[in-house]
């Protein structure tokens, strides 16, 4: 019998020493209603009140990854390894460019793994001290600078220097908040809807969540261990804050460990016997959020008989105690199998992480047998902190286990039933009704005033535990593979060819053709450009009415050019360029005209007049006027283009000169563009400073 109540027994007559142990834990105003019992009673113990007892709230996956924009939203924390959206708290725009902060928790989170946009995933790079997604990595335009939630994490550095201190100021740490500084960068307009599909970027992290005491190691570390987190939210200011002196640690740390235990996959290799994830609201009922964690683990939390907390995790564990005729005052019986079962088919909702952390529904566990009996009889269960199907089929067995037990008892005992207090099963042996054999303890409860005991029973044997993975982890939902993000292909198949045509004057001038193959789609409408070679200086040029050609005309024949097309789709969705480079326009008209004459260069108050007479041929068609401050003509820049008649005299004037000394150049063109040389130089002209 455990010792504190023992020593309890001795002393009292009445109801106050009994219940001393726990009215202490109760009387800390900390541990809610249903999360242990007043008195002796244990209620119905966790394992049984979360499987098959009132359903405590469990989030959903999409709920944890949803971004909530509102002005005080309720503070969440994260264990194990999961996927998390959050709050958005601030939302600006400066320059084009967007920023936000997204708080993804409360606490010191132990890392960063990866991040979502707009539910696609992107690495990153950086380190915690400042890691990004960020283009060419991501060529999306977005960056994020993600912050862990430590208590001396500095404020965002860019949204002073942008915003102000009126705005921002190194005061806004977010101490002890996981969040992320979310830049979208300002694009084009033209490309804003493939850049921005969603227009402002949904950012998720996967993330491994707290790190939380361990009492084998003696140290702080993040961990899946669902023991290890049950743990961790009893003692924790933000949790049930249950002093750890009231904490069992030697059950813990065996709790602990059958939940590390490796367990076979029917794929091979081993994961842990109950590992898994947990997010809670700070505005959650404690005892539902601890009964989601025991959920998870097959737990049962009971007071021990020295008034710590204790707790079982789900592995079978042969009874020392038995309860016998010498023991039994008197019993009721029921049969709650077969036609008395509560179900025959058991569903487990769980967490997906091969499917970017979703909702995901477990090959349902049969009873054949009570199914042939019953017909169908279903039961689902939400147990999103589980994050496996093997543990999803492995606590299905055990909830229809405990669904349809063969007896179910309740049992009135002299004092020797309360070695029943802090045992998750014993062994009950009744001649008169035949029956010999184990149960679990789902109630214990101390009649103080005829000192006997009243004890709910339900029968339970190690078949429930008995896993054969080839045989009974079942087929997990197939993981479909990821729908393809949608691409718009650019043109296929573009050549580049030289061409010419004819100007309203009758002259053939230099042109390139551009073409590619027939659009893919009808709503597709092409776009070209065109360069001179290397420069990246691009102009449009006109593409023709079935979208399959476009021609530069007008080009400078033997000067090399880059062109490129792509697809705008319905909604503004552009395609990547396709590019042909280093494309020359041949020469149509090879022959140079006749070379200018009478070429002179005069400064007038500042400017230069330049005065030449057109080439005396039948192709001459302009000049072209040339200035630098050298001898040398490779050095000088072009300054105008005259178009004029043959043998016909023409000038111009260059305006807006510094003082200096400028040579001056001129040559004639033909219709194709081609320059006559050597140019005629009009010699040195000095531009002097002008006196006011």
């Amino acid at each position: 019998m455990p010792g504190a109540i023992v020593g309890a027994l001795a002393v009292a007559t009445g109801t106050t020493a009994l219940f001393g142990t726990a009215a202490a834990l109760t009387g800390l105003g900390v541990i809610a209603s249903g999360v242990i019992g007043i008195g002796l009673s244990l209620g119905l113990s966790y394992a049984a009140n979360a499987l098959f007892g009132e359903k405590p709230t469990s989030p959903r996956p999409q709920d944890v990854s949803g971004i909530i924009r509102q002005s005080v939203s309720a503070r969440t924390r994260h264990y194990g390894r999961l996927k998390a959206g959050g709050s958005l708290v601030f939302i600006e725009t400066e320059n084009g460019n967007l920023h936000q902060l997204l708080v993804f928790g409360q606490g010191l989170i132990d890392a960063y793994e990866t991040f979502y946009i707009d539910n696609n995933i992107y690495s990153l790079s950086g380190g915690d001290s400042g890691m990004a997604v960020d283009a060419p990595q991501n060529s999306r335009g977005v960056g994020i600078y993600p912050y862990r939630g430590s208590s001396t994490q500095s404020a965002v550095a860019m949204l002073i220097e942008r915003f102000g201190t009126d705005v921002w100021s190194t005061a806004h740490q977010l101490k002890g908040l996981a969040y992320a500084h979310i830049l979208a960068r300002a694009v084009v307009q033209e490309d804003f809807s493939a850049v921005y599909p969603e227009r402002i970027p949904q950012v998720n992290a996967v993330m491994r969540g707290v790190r939380v005491y361990d009492p084998r190691s003696g140290s702080t570390a993040w961990t899946a261990n669902m023991a290890l987190i049950l743990r961790d939210y009893l003692t924790h200011a933000d949790g049930a804050r249950i002093s750890s002196s009231l904490i069992d640690t030697d059950l813990f740390i065996a709790a602990a460990n059958v939940c590390d235990e490796a367990t076979g996959l029917k794929a091979g290799g081993s994961i842990p016997r109950y590992h898994g994830s947990l997010s809670y609201s700070f505005e959650a009922d404690p005892a539902s959020v601890i009964e989601r964690i025991l959920r998870a683990m097959d737990g049962r939390l009971f007071l021990t008989g020295e008034g710590k907390i204790g707790v079982l995790a789900g592995k079978w564990v042969a009874t020392s105690v038995t309860i016998s005729d010498d023991h039994i005052l008197g019993y009721e019986i029921t049969d709650g199998s077969g036609p008395f079962s509560a179900s025959n088919i058991v569903i487990i909702k769980y967490t997906n992480p091969a499917k970017d952390y979703s909702e995901a529904t477990s090959d349902p566990w049969r009873d054949e047998a009570l199914i042939a009996e019953q017909g169908e009889l279903s039961q689902s269960v939400d147990t999103y902190e589980v994050q496996h199907h093997n543990l999803a089929r492995r606590l299905a067995k055990i909830i229809q286990h405990r669904n349809s037990p063969r007896w179910q008892i309740t049992l009135r005992t002299n004092l020797h039933g309360l070695n029943a207090w802090d045992q998750r099963w014993i062994r009950v042996q009744i001649s008169d009704a035949g029956i010999d054999e184990t149960f679990e303890v789902l109630n214990v409860e101390l009649d103080p005033g005829t000192m006997s005991v009243s004890l709910q029973l339900s029968s339970f044997g190690p078949d429930a535990y008995a896993f054969d993975p080839a045989t009974e982890e079942g087929t997990a939902p197939a993981v479909p593979a990821p729908a393809p993000v949608f691409t718009l292909f650019p043109p296929a198949g573009v050549i580049w060819a030289s061409s010419s045509r004819a100007t309203g004057g009758g002259d053939l001038v230099a042109a390139i053709l551009l073409s590619w193959d027939a659009k893919p789609r009808l709503d597709l409408q092409a776009e070209a450009q065109i360069s001179p070679h290397g420069a990246n200086a691009w102009t449009s040029i006109p593409v023709s009415q079935d979208d399959n050609t476009a021609e530069a005309v007008g080009v400078s024949a033997g000067a090399a050019y880059d062109l490129r097309v792509r697809y705008r789709g319905t909604g503004g969705r552009v395609s990547n360029w396709a590019m042909v480079e280093n494309a020359v326009a041949n020469a149509v008209d090879p022959t140079p005209a006749a070379q200018v004459t009478t070429v002179s260069a005069d400064e007038d108050t500042g400017d230069i007049d330049v005065r030449w007479r057109g080439g005396n041929s039948a192709n001459y068609r302009g000049a072209k006027i040339y200035l630098g401050t050298s001898s040398v003509f490779t050095s000088a820049d072009l300054v105008a283009t005259r178009y004029g008649a043959a043998n016909t005299i023409d000038t111009f004037t260059i305006e807006g000169l510094d003082p200096d000394t400028y040579r001056v150049w001129v040559t004639a063109f033909n219709g194709s563009g081609i320059e006559t040389t050597p140019p005629v130089s009009a010699g040195s002209v000095v531009v002097p400073v002008i006196e006011e």
